[in-house]
């Protein structure tokens, strides 16, 4: 609708299990068209997901990572 050519998106929430949200994640966005998944990249977001948590998921569909200083500044990798 914007004529966007990348979607970013956040790791978002862990639900009290960050593993299965993880894999949750995986699987969904294997599920998505591969128009929007050609498009699609993660972010870390400044409460429960950093850059090493979101690494293999954007490995695992080619799905790049977005490394947001910000965002990594109010939550840095251990």
């Amino acid at each position: 609708m914007v004529g966007a050519d990348t979607i970013n998106t956040h790791g978002g929430r862990a639900y009290g299990d960050k593993a299965a949200a993880l894999r949750a994640l995986r699987r969904n966005i294997g599920r998505l068209p591969a128009r929007v998944r050609s498009r699609l990249h993660l972010g870390e977001d400044d409460k429960v997901y950093t850059p090493a948590d979101l690494l293999p998921s954007a490995r695992t569909p080619a799905c790049p990572l977005v490394y947001d200083v910000h965002h990594h500044r109010c939550l840095p990798t251990a």
